[in-house]
């Protein structure tokens, strides 16, 4: 009976509905509920650039420097610093704009306005051939975090000081723990970086023992010069002279000894004039940032010939000129010389002026 009952309820079912499912035994557990899951999101990037609130490298403060020189001092500077801590610092159009005033106090506020927590000044001063570097960071309350010092052997050395400058601050760490370049002169650090309270953190300075040898602050410099002379007094033709010289010089001045001898040309049939002569004299140089220097000075000593004439005397000069490559193992020189000479004469004794220009060299 219960297959026709069947058979008959599946026969007046709709088409296409699907039977009931069966019933779940009383004693099967309950199916556990299924929660929704969100996919994964990207990984942010790194939240030390995302969050980073760049560093303000203000403009350099130079002294003694071009234009030109300060520009790409900045230029260089700047990258070395963003290749050292591996970030970019803040964009340096916006800085300039919001620069009112140069000295510390404007540079806070104009940190303030830029939102910056840190931020750098540069210091330049070129005296002579080297070039101080001062640099400091400071914090949002304009308090000092690092302050660094160093002295640059000449513009050459430039380069390798600020590698190592930007990598002291970056890793605030001192400057003489960072190992100088063998490719360019070294650098002597002078402080160390200090701490956020301004006390240094490595205790006494220490100067680097690896600093490129400089030009001497004086040299021994043999050589010899040549020139034309000629009396100031009518009548008298020209004369060649040659000197064999040894300059003792210092950075300010130079002592020289000098020998030679003056002897006519004898282009013309005028009264000549020669002889046999020692001389030392002291000049000064005038301050010069590079190898080409401008001095002055003069001197004195004894003779043996004469003006047409032979006898014994002394004579004293002054001379005026410019030197030429001083910053190297050689230099030149040219110069102008006025003197004036005392001879005793066979007849009686008798002074001559006389001009002329000279020029020279010395190794």
């Amino acid at each position: 009976m219960l297959p026709l009952l069947l058979s008959i309820a599946l026969a007046s079912a709709e088409p296409g509905e699907a039977p009931a499912p069966a019933a779940v035994p009383a004693d099967a557990p309950p199916a556990p509920l299924a929660i929704p899951v969100a996919p994964a999101a990207p990984a942010p990037a790194d939240p030390t650039l995302s969050s980073y609130v760049p560093t303000v490298l203000f403009p350099i403060r130079a002294a003694n420097l071009s234009s030109a020189e300060v520009r790409a001092a900045e230029i260089l500077f700047r990258r070395r610093y963003e290749v050292a801590t591996g970030q970019t610092i803040a964009d340096e159009s916006r800085v300039r704009s919001a620069i009112g005033e140069s000295d510390d106090k404007g540079l806070h506020a104009a940190c303030l306005a830029l939102s910056c927590t840190r931020w750098i000044t540069v210091d330049l001063v070129r005296l002579d051939t080297d070039v101080y570097v001062t640099a400091i960071e400071r914090d949002g309350a304009a308090v000092v975090t690092q302050r660094v010092e160093v002295v640059a052997a000449g513009l050459d050395a430039v380069p390798d000081t600020f590698d190592r400058l930007a990598r002291a601050l970056a890793g605030r760490v001192p400057i003489d723990s960072i190992p100088v370049s063998r490719r360019t002169p070294a650098a002597t650090p002078t402080t160390s970086p200090t701490t956020a309270e301004g006390v240094a953190s490595v205790g006494t300075p220490v100067v680097s023992t690896e600093a490129a040898p400089r030009r001497k602050r004086t040299e021994n410099v043999p050589g010899f010069k040549f020139g034309i002379l000629g009396p100031l007094w009518p009548g008298f033709g020209v004369s060649i002279t040659h000197t064999f010289t040894w300059r003792r010089e210092s950075t300010d001045k130079f002592l020289e000894f000098a020998a030679g001898f003056t002897a006519p040309l004898s282009l013309t049939d005028d009264r000549t004039f020669g002889m046999v002569f020692g001389e030392v004299g002291l000049s000064h140089v005038f301050p010069s940032k590079g190898g080409t220097a401008l001095y002055a000075g003069g001197g004195f000593g004894p003779r043996i010939g004469g003006y047409d004439d032979l006898g014994i005397g002394a004579g004293v000069y002054g001379q005026a000129g410019v030197m030429f490559g001083r910053l190297t193992s050689s230099r030149a020189y040219l110069q102008l010389k006025i003197g004036g000479d005392a001879f005793s004469g066979f007849v009686e004794p008798y002074v001559v002026s006389y001009a002329g220009l000279e020029t020279g060299v010395g190794f």
